[in-house]
Order: C-alpha cells, then sequence, then structure tokens
C-alpha cells in the first residue's frame, strides 16, 4: 500500500480550505446626477492606513508601499474626473484645493470566525461573512459639504468555489 506524503497531504488541505471568493459592496450611494455641470477641481489626497491587521497581528507599511497606495489612488481620481469632463489638478496643499478626498483603510483580520470552520472542514462546511467598513472614501467641497462612501468586504467559502477562487485571488484589487 501507498502511503499519503505528509507535504501533499498538508498542501491539499490549503488549496481545499482556501475555497474563498471575495466580492465588495459599495453603501451609501447617491443618487446618479442627470446633469454633470463643467468643473475645475484642484483636489488634496490624503490616505490614512499605517497598517493593516492579519491572523499574526498589526503589519505596518512601509514607506514605499503607502506612497506606490497614494500615487495608484492619485492616478485613478484623475482618470476618473477626466472622464466625467473635468480639469482636475492635484493641489500642493489644502488652502490652495478646492476638494479634498480622505481614503481610510481599515483592513481587518484576515478570516471571519465562521471560516475557520470552512477551513477545519478541509471547505465541506460552507461559510459567508462580511467585513464591514474595509474601505471609507470621505469627499469634501471647499463649500464644506462632505459626503463618505463605505466599501464593505464580502467572503464566501465551499469546496465548489475551488474552480473560480483564482479568478478572485488573481483580481483583487484597490
Amino acid at each position: 500500500m501507498n502511503h499519503i506524503s505528509p507535504k501533499l497531504l498538508l498542501l491539499s488541505t490549503l488549496l481545499l480550505s482556501g475555497c474563498s471568493v471575495i466580492t465588495y459592496e459599495l453603501r451609501d450611494e447617491l443618487p446618479e446626477s442627470k446633469q454633470i455641470a463643467t468643473c475645475d477641481i484642484a483636489f488634496t489626497l490624503s490616505l490614512q492606513s499605517e497598517a493593516n491587521t492579519n491572523t499574526f497581528g498589526d503589519v505596518e507599511h512601509a514607506d514605499e508601499e503607502r506612497n506606490s497606495l497614494k500615487q495608484d489612488y492619485i492616478a485613478s481620481t484623475l482618470n476618473t474626473l477626466d472622464e466625467l469632463g473635468c480639469a482636475a489638478t492635484l493641489a500642493p496643499n489644502t488652502a490652495e484645493s478646492n476638494f479634498s478626498i480622505v481614503v481610510s483603510r481599515d483592513l481587518q483580520l484576515s478570516a471571519l470566525p465562521q471560516e475557520f470552520l470552512t477551513g477545519l472542514s478541509l471547505g465541506i462546511i460552507p461559510s459567508w461573512g462580511t467585513k464591514h467598513g474595509q474601505y471609507k472614501y470621505t469627499f469634501t467641497r471647499n463649500s464644506g459639504e462632505s459626503y463618505s462612501y463605505n466599501i464593505d468586504q464580502d467572503n464566501y467559502n465551499h469546496l465548489v468555489l475551488f474552480p473560480v477562487f483564482w479568478v478572485s485571488y488573481f483580481t483583487a484589487n484597490e
């Protein structure tokens, strides 16, 4: 009789218990505006994300990683405002801006409690859950008018998701 290698068993267990699909859901949406006025926006962007939490505790972001994330947000903002027909520039400070954006990243533990049940059952017992407020985007105009959007992370875990969980793994992007 052939014996199953402990390494193969461990690898199989990790693969089967990692069958998760993650989606993001926007809360607090404003009704869509029918007409977009011409706009000239000078904005500032603040990224509030010093660390994220995983199973082993808080992990500090390196300066390069934080700067890279901020540059990605700035590029996305410029692209979005350009698509809306706005002339947008990044202001050097808040005194010279007429619009400010604050991005708060509150990344929680890597697994919800019910996900451990799925992992311990090798994916046979399904679980799902929501991590509320993973991201919060606050937009403030120079008039003082402010609005916030919250992004929740929904997690689905089950052995049936094994063929498609790679899509979620490779396309997860802020």
